[in-house]
């Protein structure tokens, strides 16, 4: 398999461009009063919003992944509430190891994604609301099985090689 990974900046510019909230990933230790999800987890993921583009393109790799994380802001979960100004989200892009034709995920193990959806349905402002969860990845990422565990979210949607599952 290739090591390089889908670009996302054209999709990312153009969603500033059509006037949507850009909300990126950042890994961060559990807050007091946040109950992990499993037995390992020490870290969870919350989604900054963006302001533009500009801030997304001088984002620096950090952390134990080399990932273009925002270092700055608050978002989902920086706090036990909801900023009130960052309403509320549709749509998430997700990454992954490998996917199959099933709408399957396969992550790098440690859930981020996964506990992040389950504590963004949780939310009060959010119940009943209506979240796709889009997948985009590489020709060499499908594959016809991977391990699924009960606790993997299934997606909505799959882009490969321009192709699109669902």
């Amino acid at each position: 398999m290739p090591h390089s990974e889908i670009q996302t900046m054209p999709l990312v510019q153009n969603c500033f461009a059509d006037g949507k909230k850009v909300f990126l990933p950042r890994c961060t230790a559990l807050k007091a009063g946040m109950a992990p999800r499993f037995a390992k987890q020490k870290a969870f993921m919350e989604m900054i919003r963006m302001p533009n583009v500009s801030s997304v393109q001088t984002l620096t790799p950090h952390g134990p992944y080399k990932l273009l994380e925002p270092t700055e802001g608050q978002g989902f979960f920086s706090t036990l509430e909801m900023p009130a100004d960052t309403g509320t989200v549709d749509l998430i892009i997700l990454p992954g190891v490998a996917f199959t034709k099933k709408l399957q995920r396969m992550g790098h193990g440690a859930g981020f994604y996964d506990d992040f959806i389950k504590r963004y349905r949780e939310l009060p402002l959010v119940q009943g609301r209506l979240l796709q969860l889009v997948a985009v990845g590489l020709k060499e990422q499908l594959v016809e099985s991977i391990p699924v565990e009960e606790h993997d979210e299934t997606l909505d949607g799959l882009v490969i090689d321009g192709q699109w599952f669902e």
